[in-house]
Order: C-alpha cells, then structure tokens, then sequence
C-alpha cells in the first residue's frame, strides 16, 4: 500500500478533513440497504423492479419484463390493423385506472380530458377526482367556490366517497387539451359545461 498522499492512508487522511459531505460519498460511496434495496433476497433479481437511483418508485407493472411465448408478440403485426379508442365508451373504472396508472402518458392525459367531459374535476391540492353529487346539491355559491355535496374517487381505496366539501374554484384543474396526434378529442369536445365546478354524476 502506498504511504505517501496518493495512497490509501493518504485518501483517508483527505476525507477526515472534508468539509464537504457529498466529496465523502462521492469517495465512499453509500449503502445500499439505506437507499430501499432488499439485497438479502437470493431468488430474485432486483434489475427486474429496481426504477434506478433516482426513482421515486420501482418500476410500474406494465414496464416489467416478462419472458412471454413469441406467440404473443403480435403488436408488429396488428399495431396498424388496431381500430382507435373510444375513450367514450370505457367505463369511469377504467378512466381512473388508465389516469393513476399511466402518468406522464399520453393515456393519462386522454382520461383525463374524458373525466372532465364528464363532469369530474381534478382537485389540484388533493390529488384527487370529485363530481357533484345527485345527492344534496350545492348549498352556497360564489364567483370563488361553492358548498354542497360531492363524490370524491379514493385511489387508494378505488371508491366513490361522499363528501360534503367547501370548493375553492382555484384548486380545480383547468380543461386538459390533447396533442393533435390521438384526435384532440375526448373531453376537449364542445358543447361541455366551463372549467369552474364540476356537475352532478349521472
């Protein structure tokens, strides 16, 4: 082992006077069980789900790998042969899978545009869908938000809740616009109610 400065004790003696805590990681390096890996697993690789170093999440299930028969790999063949979606014609199930589960695609932004043609409006704060509910109606109304009842979707529990909320216009999402490449329809379509509050659910 080298004892001079380009050695190993010279490095360590380097560190201990850094004041720089990102020099020292940079040097030492982290653990990787701090970072949310299991590495105590023997039957699994971690490639498989592991969403890289700057992740937030590992990886979502439509992105995993799977060894399928090439059988299945037919989307060569019929990809050009598939008529359109008819985001018109999914269920709201559907909609609010495709919108949780696609994000930052342009599906995501196409059940969202199909949502708010459907009178649901997205609550920016809460991360959440609510319509009017049939039920109750709106008890107060001004030009900044209104009283009533509501339907909020729970993706955590994938359920319709009633609630009885004050809505500030100002937290409500304004009309998603689609790209030109799926159609710029869905639920930019004319003729639908204005950005300001949602109406009842049919």
């Amino acid at each position: 082992m080298l004892a001079d400065q380009f050695g190993m004790a010279g490095l360590v003696t380097y560190l201990r006077t850094v004041d720089n805590p990102s020099i020292v990681s940079l040097a030492l390096g982290y653990d990787l069980t701090t970072l949310g890996l299991n590495l105590n697993l023997s039957e699994r690789h971690l490639y498989t789900s592991f969403g890289g170093p700057w992740a937030d999440n590992p990886i979502r299930p439509h992105e995993l790998d799977v060894k399928v028969p090439d059988d299945y790999l037919t989307n060569a063949q019929i990809r050009e042969k598939l008529p359109p979606v008819k985001l018109n014609k999914l269920s709201e199930d559907v909609l609010f899978y495709l919108f949780y589960n696609c994000p930052g695609e342009v599906y995501q932004l196409a059940a969202a545009c199909e949502l708010y043609q459907r009178d649901w409006r997205f609550h920016k704060s809460d991360g959440n869908w609510l319509t009017r509910s049939q039920y109750g109606g709106v008890k107060e109304q001004t030009g900044s938000y209104e009283k009533g009842q509501y339907n909020v979707f729970d993706p955590l529990q994938w359920r319709k809740i009633p609630k009885e909320l004050k809505l500030e216009y100002k937290e409500l999402e304004e009309r998603p616009k689609l790209p030109a490449m799926f159609g710029g329809g869905g639920g930019a379509a004319a003729g639908s109610m204005g950005t300001s509050a949602p109406r009842p659910a049919s």
